[in-house]
């Protein structure tokens, strides 16, 4: 008896064959343009409203900021 490779069985196999299952090819997952095209509508949405809350969170911390160096400034010509 060879060993076949086919998770461990021995089998009665010529040394020169081996009569194990051939594997299966995977099934293939196409989609199609239609398809496509809306998932990268809909990446492009969500990417869109994550940079819109990020950059609005980012000018409020600038608007709050300036406000606090505007008065810094004043503080110091008085």
């Amino acid at each position: 008896m060879i060993h076949c490779h086919l998770r461990g069985i021995e089998c009665d196999c010529l040394p020169h064959e081996c009569r194990a299952a051939h594997a299966k090819a995977a099934p293939l997952i196409t989609f199609t343009a239609k398809e496509q095209f809306f998932a990268m509508a809909m990446l492009t949405l969500f990417m869109i409203s994550i940079s819109y809350g990020a950059l609005s969170s980012a000018n409020e911390a600038y608007r709050k900021q300036a406000l606090i160096n505007q008065e810094a400034s004043v503080q110091w010509t008085k």
